[in-house]
């Protein structure tokens, strides 16, 4: 759960910071110019992801801890998809 709101916290506000810069604030809108005063801290639109990847990182951190861990047989799934069975025998030298 939590990674899934983390990677969607992380886009949505990566979308929404270079929507915002890049399009609305577009000469050709009428807008002030996508210039460093209009920046948030700094960060050009280019750059934000960063700051999205901080924020995926925080919101994952978040919901996981806020919320229950997933039922063991989830876990099971996740970890066979992971590291398929034949790929772990391999690696053991069965």
């Amino acid at each position: 759960m939590g990674a899934t709101a983390g990677m969607l916290a992380g886009i949505v506000a990566t979308l929404v910071y270079i929507s915002g810069t890049m399009v609305v604030l577009h000469p050709r809108h009428g807008n002030a110019a996508n210039n460093p005063e209009n920046w948030f801290m700094g960060v050009s639109p280019e750059a934000f992801g960063s700051i999205g990847a901080v924020i995926n990182f925080i919101v994952a951190a978040v919901v996981s801890w806020l919320t229950p861990a997933p039922p063991e047989h989830i876990q099971h799934l996740v970890e066979d998809i992971r590291v398929p069975a034949s790929v772990g025998s391999a690696l053991q030298g069965h």
